[in-house]
């Protein structure tokens, strides 16, 4: 089941937080860095992986937040960063949710949020093309996707 929400991605009820990472262990802008700054262990498992590392993609690192109970999945699905084309992998985007999906299964996790336009903003992906995928991915699965659009007048692609 996806649900929409109109909630700060810090204020839901989920198992886990999902967001989108580059294989350079930067974690320096958008809702990585917000991540990173609340969440310093998520940042530390993308510390702890290779920077640069191409295999990287299709992939995640995980840390789990013992203050507020919550495992972060840094999800990567583009590999470098600027503004100058699309950088965010459809290919790694649906390949690393259905393995963050497995791994939820098999921690017994029910729910998990994303931020609305997860790779759209910095990433460049299309919001029509990632949304259908998430469909796909979640709709009638027994989990529940929270998308988290904290300013819904934020356009996206």
């Amino acid at each position: 089941m996806i649900i929409n929400f109109q909630i700060d991605i810090f204020k839901q009820p989920a198992d886990a937080i999902i967001h989108q990472c580059n294989c350079f262990n930067t974690m320096g802008g958008g809702i990585a860095k917000l991540i990173a700054d609340k969440y310093p262990v998520a940042k530390d498992a993308d510390l702890q992986t290779k920077a640069g590392d191409k295999s990287k993609l299709g992939k995640f690192s995980t840390a789990y937040d013992k203050t507020d109970n919550l495992y972060i999945y840094n999800l990567y699905s583009q590999y470098t960063f600027g503004t100058n084309q699309r950088q965010t992998s459809y290919d790694a985007f649906y390949i690393g949710m259905s393995e963050i999906k497995s791994h939820m299964k098999t921690m017994n996790l029910s729910s998990a949020a994303i931020p609305y336009g997860i790779g759209c903003g910095l990433g460049g992906a299309s919001w029509k093309i990632i949304n259908a995928m998430l469909q796909d991915l979640f709709d009638e699965t027994g989990f529940t996707l929270y998308i988290c659009e904290h300013n819904p007048k934020n356009n996206k692609k």
